[in-house]
C-alpha cells in the first residue's frame, strides 16, 4: 500500500510500488508537481531506447499515450540534443493529458550517445514532462532549475553513487528543498 510521509520543507512525498518498479513522487512549490520514476540501473544501448523506456514508464505512471510521449521526446531531440554535458541528459516535452509537470529519473548501466557537446556518453537522465497549460516561461524556469541541479558536480556524484531508490529520493529532497 502507498506510504505517506509528513511534508518536510516544500515536499510532500508519496511512494508506491507499481508495475514491479518503484515510483517516487515529489511536490515542490517552485516546480509544480514533480513525480520521479526512479530506475537506478536501466539497460539501454541507444538514445532511442532511453526515450522509449521513459515513454513506457510515463504512460504507466501518468496514464498518457506512450506513443505521444515518445514522439514528442524524439521530435525535441531532432531540434538539438538535450544532453547538458557531464554525462547528463534532460529530455523534455509538452504532453497532452497532464495536469501537472512530472519528471522521470534514470541512471543507465552504460553511457549512451546523446550527441553531447562534450562528447561524454549519457548515464544520468532526468526527463521533464509538462502539461499543455504550463507557459513557456514556467517550463523554461523549471528546466533551468533542473539543469542547475543536475549539473552540480556534488549532486551528480551522489546520484551516480546512490545504491537505492530511497538514497536517490533523499538526494533530490535535500538538494531541491531550497527552491
Amino acid at each position: 500500500p502507498p506510504v505517506f510521509v509528513a511534508p518536510e520543507s516544500l515536499f510532500h512525498v508519496f511512494a508506491e510500488r507499481a508495475w514491479g518498479r518503484e515510483c517516487v513522487v515529489f511536490w515542490c512549490a517552485m516546480v509544480s508537481l514533480v513525480p520521479v520514476f526512479v530506475n537506478r540501473r536501466a539497460s539501454c544501448s541507444s538514445k532511442k531506447q532511453v526515450l522509449r523506456l521513459l515513454s513506457r514508464h510515463a504512460a504507466k505512471a501518468l496514464l498518457v499515450d506512450p506513443s505521444e510521449v515518445f514522439d514528442y521526446l524524439v521530435a525535441r531531440e531532432k531540434i538539438g540534443t538535450t544532453s547538458v554535458g557531464q554525462g547528463v541528459a534532460l529530455p523534455h516535452a509538452v504532453v497532452s493529458g497532464l495536469t501537472q509537470a512530472h519528471t522521470l529519473f534514470l541512471r543507465l548501466k552504460l553511457g549512451v550517445d546523446f550527441k553531447a557537446i562534450d562528447d561524454e556518453p549519457v548515464d544520468v537522465v532526468l526527463c521533464y514532462l509538462a502539461p499543455l497549460e504550463v507557459s513557456d516561461q514556467q517550463r523554461l524556469f523549471a528546466l533551468a532549475k533542473l539543469n542547475k541541479l543536475m549539473t552540480n558536480k556534488a549532486v551528480l556524484s551522489l546520484l551516480r553513487g546512490a545504491e537505492s531508490r530511497a538514497a536517490v529520493l533523499a538526494i533530490f529532497q535535500q538538494n531541491m528543498s531550497h527552491w
